[in-house]
């Protein structure tokens, strides 16, 4: 994304508006996303190989995903609300 190479402002809109909610670096956007892909990451490697992932961590992949689009495509919109602090709940 060249709004990240570039660190250029990236702007968040209301889905039901379109008005500007937040205003913030687009690098800062992609480190939110990395830190939690990271403790994601972390907790994945860390079980027994051949064992499946466990519900929650599923559950954690699909609200990074979403998180992802939350940030990125507001207009899309997401299936549930999804927060950093929701992921990291789920993530313990």
């Amino acid at each position: 994304m060249q709004a990240v190479v570039n660190d250029k402002e990236w702007r968040t809109r209301n889905v039901k508006d379109g008005e500007v909610c937040e205003t913030m670096r687009a690098r800062e956007l992609m480190g939110r996303i990395a830190d939690l892909q990271d403790a994601w990451l972390h907790q994945v490697d860390a079980l027994p190989e051949g064992r499946p992932l466990p519900e929650r961590l599923r559950q954690a992949r699909w609200m990074l995903e979403e998180y992802r689009i939350s940030l990125w495509a507001q207009q899309l919109g997401t299936a549930h609300p999804v927060s950093d602090q929701r992921i990291r709940k789920v993530l313990g």
